[in-house]
């Protein structure tokens, strides 16, 4: 998808992979996000598999963070591209900022699920 988004409207191979190494640092603490909600209020029970999914709310609430968190990050890109930087250097901070908020958010995961898969009844 990205290389036709790239031809279609002719971004160069650069900014292409820019971008998507920005979307892949962005979905690591929504990622983390939605799997602090399955390990603080798990659904496990259900009768089939589906419902697992399809009748769980933590799914709807973590959704619900995600376009938050991406909101966040559009308003850091946003305060970032009012500096009149080059897209070089805008690149170099979104990424440094999106590499510290998941190593962050993998560290804080880290020491909950220590005692969140302690309370999970098998």
């Amino acid at each position: 998808a990205a290389i036709a988004a790239m031809l279609s409207f002719k971004v160069s191979l650069s900014i292409t992979l820019m971008v998507i190494v920005l979307c892949a640092l962005g979905l690591i603490p929504i990622s983390v996000v939605n799997i602090y909600i399955d390990l603080r209020k798990p659904k496990l029970e259900w009768n089939n598999a589906q419902e697992a999914i399809k009748q769980n709310a933590n799914v709807i609430v973590g959704m619900l963070l995600g376009f938050l968190i991406m909101a966040v990050y559009g308003v850091i890109a946003y305060l970032i591209t009012t500096l009149n930087l080059n897209v070089y250097a805008i690149f170099g901070i979104m990424a440094v900022v999106l590499l510290l908020l998941s190593d962050v958010s993998m560290h804080l995961l880290h020491k909950v699920a220590k005692k969140g898969y302690q309370h999970l009844e098998i």
